[in-house]
């Protein structure tokens, strides 16, 4: 296995391991629910994604770097060229497949 991505916001890093567990990379969250107690004498931990083939680290990473790039600010709806469903232009992927949005292509 390999981390590929930690944060402080724990919704953050689920809702990109449901990303890429709907691109069937098989992944897993680590420390989802650890953190320092309330006198502060325990660490903070932040919650991790990890992958679990070493494989598909570099698809996941280049997943996870477009959906966090700066927003696309074209807020006309696009059409999904995997499964043709219209999606708001605020949304980077598609609601229904997951899909990532090329913001070259207008699509």
């Amino acid at each position: 296995m390999r981390k590929i991505y930690t944060c402080e916001n724990a919704a953050l890093v689920g809702h990109l391991f449901q990303l890429l567990k709907g691109r069937g990379i098989d992944c897993v969250v680590r420390n989802w629910f650890l953190a320092g107690d309330a006198a502060g004498s325990s660490p903070l931990e932040w919650p991790e994604l990890w992958v679990v083939n070493a494989e598909d680290e570099p698809i996941a990473t280049a997943y996870i770097d477009q959906m966090l790039a700066d927003p696309i600010e074209e807020e006309e709806t696009w059409h999904c060229p995997s499964c043709g469903v219209s999606v708001p232009g605020h949304f980077g992927c598609c609601w229904n497949c997951t899909s990532v949005r090329d913001p070259s292509s207008g699509t």
